[in-house]
């Protein structure tokens, strides 16, 4: 009897060790999907706001690059203390119906992109190091009248 005791003694530590790598990974997808979330629901938020505004001040025109980097900017601050995080805004003319009551708008298509790399991005496993080479996308693309402030189409 004492011996079938001696034979199950440290099961459960193997167990732990065995699940231990799945757990950790589990944790850090976990981890890393909440930051993309975040992220995303702060970028929805912010980026349209920003693109209003700035199209509005600078007058942006046949996608004028004062009116992106400015947006661009505006976003980043947002953002920053987030390292694994990339912001980038493009802009060019929409095709805008006439519209005989109220003038020709200047519209504008502005497509932001939130690029989100995960975590870690660099690790070592057993003397080998690699290198995460994947990257998760979201963008917001806001359609402003660069002459009118706050006109969204």
């Amino acid at each position: 009897m004492m011996y079938a005791l001696r034979e199950e003694r440290g099961q459960m530590a193997v167990e732990l060790a065995a699940l231990m790598p799945v757990i950790l990974v589990s944790l850090a997808i976990l981890w890393n999907l909440a930051r993309y979330v975040s992220a995303c629901v702060l970028f929805d938020r912010v980026a349209p706001d920003a693109v209003l505004a700035e199209a509005a001040a600078a007058g942006a025109e046949d996608g004028s690059v004062e009116a992106v980097s400015a947006a661009e900017t505006s976003i980043r601050k947002a953002f920053e203390d987030a390292d694994d995080i990339e912001i980038s805004v493009e802009a060019e003319a929409a095709e805008s119906a006439p519209l005989a009551l109220l003038g020709e708008p200047h519209l504008m298509h502005f497509r932001c992109t939130l690029s989100y790399h995960p975590w870690p991005r660099h690790f070592v496993v057993a003397g080998i190091d690699s290198e995460v080479h994947f990257e998760l996308v979201h963008v917001r693309e806001v359609v402003a009248d660069a002459g009118q402030a706050g006109r969204t189409v």
